[in-house]
Formats: structure tokens, C-alpha cells, sequence
């Protein structure tokens, strides 16, 4: 059997990542080779001292952190979110068919302690694994997006996703190289709104993601990291740096 949806989504990736080549900026800045999620979005206006700062009560902002915002604001952030019915994402559904040009069939899929979301745009397609999952690993964050300006292709073979995101907390990727859908074979998850947050994973591994307008944030407390993903590309904070080359990786992070 194929995987229709799976299929399109490569295919529409692999086209994408045929784009030009990146900007690699500095820890605080916007990397502006990165993901497309939501197209509505606009880069952060407010100043980082108004920007997810405490209000005068010591409750976070509503306002989303600005660019300069330290990791403790952006977490706290990120924790002030509206918590999501966890049940109602631990499933993914997905179109198969036995050929290209033939009838589809849905399935849904029960992922377990994993979880699966996509933005309201539905141009960002997201699974939160964790690190015991015993189908796809590593754990963590995976998201298939669309990109503005994908990173450029490495000089590796095999199958080159500009698209695919990866976030574990110690390190983060953009662009990589995937022989298969992995965790995407299941299909998609449900539309996280704007405002509400999902965690997952256990321990020091635990990451917890808040979908905005502004992008998708996502943090682990136990690193010390956050990251947005939006249209403006993927900002890394807290212990998050940015690293030479590493086979596999168009864009790669680590703490």
C-alpha cells in the first residue's frame, strides 16, 4: 500500500528544498532559511522588555516574547498557555491507496504516549515523540513545514527534506536527509489552536510547545532551550547555538 498524503507532502518538500541557499545568523537572530508555517504571521513587534515580561500581578504577558527575550520569559510564556486535551491528540489520521490514480481509504492511528498536531494553517505538521516510542525515534519534536528559503542541500546522498524540523531540547535541525516518512506515516494530528499548549515526553526530556500567531514555541526546561518556528525561519534561545556543518543537517543547533 502507499501512503498518499505521505507521498504529496515528499514530493512538495523535495520540490522546496530545491530553493536557494540560507543565512546562518547569530544565536539571537532570526534564521531566515528556515521553516513557513503560518502565513499570516508577521515578526514579533513588541520590545523584549514589554514583549511575554511579567505584568505588574507577576502573571506572563499575553503578548508573545520579542526577539531578545531571555529562556526563564520564554517558558513561562509558554507554560501560561491553555493546556490541550492530551487524549485528543495522541491519534493521526491518514489517506492510503493502493495506487496513485486509485480510491483512498482513512485510517486513524493510535500513537500512545506520542502526540500529533498541525497549525491552523495546516501548513506545519507536527509529532511529539517520546523517547521510549518503539516505531520512530529519536524522540522529541518533528515537524514538516513548508519553507520560504530552505536551507541548501549538503553534498550527501539520499533523500534530501528541506522541511523537516527536529527539536530535542540539547539540539535542534533544519533540513536533513530521511529514507523514509518515519513518524509522518501515520498521517496528521488535530489542529493545536492558537493559545494552547502540549508537553510531552518524560524527564529531562519533557518539551512543551504553545501554537501562537506568531509561530509555534516550543521549550525544554530541563536544557535550558526554546525555539520558534514561523514564517520570518527558526530562532533558537537559551543554550541553544549554532554549529558548523553536520552530516545529515542543513541547519544545525546544539547546547
Amino acid at each position: 500500500m502507499r501512503l498518499r498524503h505521505t507521498l504529496v507532502a515528499a514530493v512538495a518538500m523535495a520540490l522546496v528544498g530545491c530553493g536557494g541557499p540560507s543565512t546562518e545568523q547569530s544565536q539571537t537572530q532570526t534564521v531566515t532559511s528556515t521553516i513557513t508555517s503560518e502565513s499570516t504571521f508577521s515578526a514579533p513587534s513588541a520590545s523584549p522588555s514589554k514583549s511575554g515580561a511579567p505584568t505588574a500581578s507577576g502573571a506572563p504577558s499575553a503578548t508573545p516574547p520579542g526577539k531578545g527575550s531571555g529562556f526563564a520569559e520564554i517558558a513561562a510564556w509558554i507554560e501560561a498557555g491553555q493546556a490541550a486535551r492530551l487524549s485528543a491528540y495522541q491519534t493521526a489520521t491518514g489517506s492510503y491507496a493502493t495506487d496513485v490514480a486509485g480510491p483512498t481509504t482513512t485510517t486513524t492511528q493510535s500513537l500512545g504516549d506520542d502526540v500529533a498536531f498541525r497549525s491552523p494553517s495546516k501548513k506545519m505538521s507536527c509529532f511529539g515523540l517520546t523517547s521510549q516510542s518503539t516505531v520512530y525515534s529519536p524522540g522529541g519534536l518533528h515537524c514538516l513545514a513548508s519553507l520560504e528559503n530552505p536551507p541548501p542541500r549538503p553534498k550527501e546522498m539520499g533523500q534530501w527534506i528541506g522541511g523537516w524540523v527536529e527539536y530535542s531540547g540539547g539540539s535542534a535541525s533544519i533540513g536533513s536527509f530521511h529514507g523514509d516518512p518515519g513518524p509522518f506515516t501515520a498521517g496528521d494530528g488535530p489542529e493545536l489552536p492558537y493559545g494552547q499548549k502540549i508537553s510531552f515526553g518524560q524527564g529531562d526530556e519533557r518539551i512543551t510547545c504553545r501554537m501562537d500567531q506568531t509561530g509555534l514555541w516550543c521549550a525544554n526546561k530541563a536544557k535550558g532551550s526554546a525555539i520558534l518556528l514561523n514564517d520570518q525561519g527558526a530562532t533558537p534561545y537559551g543554550c541553544l547555538k549554532q554549529i558548523p556543518h553536520k552530516e545529515g543537517e542543513g541547519l544545525s543547533y546544539t547546547c
